[in-house]
């Protein structure tokens, strides 16, 4: 009996060692992902957050079963379109072979004909512009689009909060704000829903004109603007002592940990559209990824999130295609099988993906679910 207990404990250690072995197998090549993203400038928000969510990513798979290493090649876009186009041309030149835009929807536009000269697949893990992808393009949103956050947000209004009358306040300088806004006042007059003011608050007239508006008969406005504006109109709503709710658009929490870290408490009570709930069930793989981010503040970032999400389609693609084709890469990226997120499954259709969108309530900087509606 002994005998046996030894045998079998001495092939459990065989087994673990092969185990590891295999694990931690490299073969001494590297394929080179280029990463572009705004490290400087306005929309440098984006960059802290994205990145420490792809870091983490590699951290926790940084070899394919083959032993290959992914490496990244990370160009600082600086916030505007032409850095963007400069950054597209470096990461071009070193023979990547995904590019990961971890971008606005403005500067992702501004590439859009390079991406598709270039015919590099192209992960976007922020840009939520419904005119990013297209049938025989080669960038595909890991994010969920403009027209699927419309079309929940005016069902959500309508159908879960019962609420008839609307106003829309959106930015003018941004793309993705305005597109949205339009989006989301086409879909809710298709639906019944009346639309009694829509608002462009980027500037000072315009701030002032919400102020003045009366909201008289207003039961929720819909606002797509970034945190800073979204500050601005919450001080003048508490200031008028108003019980008018509001819904703000995907990312906007991860928006203001950045921005508005003072004015945080102004957003509970806030609802908003998203990717992920906090206070979902957490699993193993969740707690690794949010205790290898490493900064405190940007655990419950959707922004790091996403970035996890768009390397694992990488890493499915990447496994998929031994060869590392571009025709096979954006293949797989383009369609997907169901890939495991960080908070969800997901997969890819027709350069898009196809998951859980999440309407939340902001209670101490974080996204408590209200419910779930894709």
């Amino acid at each position: 009996m002994i005998k046996n207990i030894i045998l079998v404990f001495s092939l459990i250690l065989l087994l673990s060692a092969c185990s590891d072995k295999q694990e931690h197998h490299v073969s001494g090549k590297s394929i080179k992902v280029g990463v572009l993203v705004p490290m400087t400038g306005e929309n440098k928000r984006f960059s802290q957050q994205s990145v420490l969510g792809l870091q983490a990513a590699q951290k926790m798979k940084k070899y394919l079963n083959n032993g290959d290493e992914i490496v990244f090649e990370i160009r600082d876009t600086k916030s505007t379109q032409e850095g963007t186009q400069k950054a597209f041309k470096e990461l071009q030149a070193k023979d990547v072979k995904v590019i990961m835009a971890l971008l606005g929807s403005d500067n992702v536009l501004a590439i859009k004909e390079q991406v598709s000269k270039s015919e590099i697949p192209t992960i976007v893990t922020i840009a939520t512009s419904s005119f990013l992808t297209s049938a025989d393009g080669f960038i595909s949103q890991v994010c969920m689009n403009n027209s699927t956050q419309s079309i929940v947000a005016s069902h959500y209004i309508r159908d879960e909060k019962f609420y008839q009358n609307v106003g829309v306040v959106y930015d003018k300088n941004s793309h993705y704000s305005t597109s949205l806004a339009k989006e989301f006042r086409d879909d809710f007059i298709k639906i019944g829903g009346k639309i009694i003011f829509f608002l462009d608050v980027s500037d000072t007239k315009g701030i002032q004109e919400f102020n003045n508006i009366s909201h008289s008969g207003i039961e929720m406005i819909f606002n797509t603007t970034n945190s800073i504006l979204t500050m601005k109109l919450l001080k003048i709503l508490k200031k008028k002592k108003s019980k008018i709710e509001l819904l703000g658009s995907d990312g906007l929490l991860s928006n203001a940990i950045h921005d508005s870290k003072n004015d945080l408490h102004l957003l509970n009570g806030v609802y908003v559209l998203d990717h992920y709930a906090h206070d979902v069930h957490k699993g193993r793989k969740q707690k690794k990824f949010q205790n290898s981010i490493g900064d405190e503040k940007y655990k419950h970032s959707s922004y790091a999130f996403l970035s996890y999400d768009g390397y694992q389609l990488l890493t499915y693609a990447f496994e998929k295609c031994p060869q590392y084709s571009k025709e096979c890469i954006n293949k797989h990226i383009k369609n997907s099988d169901v890939i495991k997120g960080i908070s969800g499954n997901f997969s890819m259709q027709n350069y898009q993906s196809k998951r859980n969108i999440y309407v939340d309530k902001i209670e101490k900087a974080s996204l408590k679910k209200e419910v779930v509606i894709y």
